[in-house]
């Protein structure tokens, strides 16, 4: 494996933001997770078929695995972010281009980050509305919502880091 340069990356105004949002959708994800706990009949959807609709049901506690899952992709992630040069890249790593190629990367990373929280908040929420009756599923809107919103930003990033001025 060629050994690719070691670069410290600095937040730019728009990461400090990111950052920011994603601890805050992390703590709001905390605290509905532990409202819709408390709230909560014995009983819970705890699956939703391509529809949005729920076609599985379990044990209140299950509303934690999301909240677990959603703290150790926030911490997993926060964790590769300092390792850039161990990612996969499109594109062949030089000195002249690692800079960019590490930042678009980052910020993806974050992005995505930012993407899955907002996805598990929204299950979470959408399962306590289905609950408490306000609803009766996810809504059909949910799936290709959370594909967009997961697969923009990969499409943005591959598509930039090809660009010719990039590598």
């Amino acid at each position: 494996m060629k050994i690719r340069p070691e670069i410290q990356i600095k937040l730019s105004k728009i990461d400090k933001s990111m950052e920011l949002t994603r601890t805050i959708v992390l703590l709001v994800m905390f605290c509905l997770t532990v409202f819709v706990y408390l709230k909560s009949p014995g009983i819970i959807p705890s699956h939703f078929d391509a529809s949005g609709k729920p076609d599985g049901f379990s044990d209140k506690s299950v509303i934690f695995i999301l909240l677990f899952l959603g703290i150790l992709i926030y911490f997993g992630f926060n964790q590769l972010l300092k390792l850039p040069q161990l990612f996969n890249f499109p594109v062949s790593i030089t000195k002249e281009n690692a800079e960019r190629q590490y930042e678009l990367t980052i910020r993806m990373i974050r992005v995505l980050t930012l993407a899955i929280l907002i996805i598990f908040t929204l299950i979470i929420l959408m399962t306590y509305l289905t609950i408490i009756g306000i609803s009766d599923r996810l809504g059909t809107w949910f799936l290709p919502v959370a594909l967009c919103i997961i697969g923009l930003p990969l499409i943005a990033t591959l598509t930039q880091s090809l660009k010719k001025n990039n590598t």
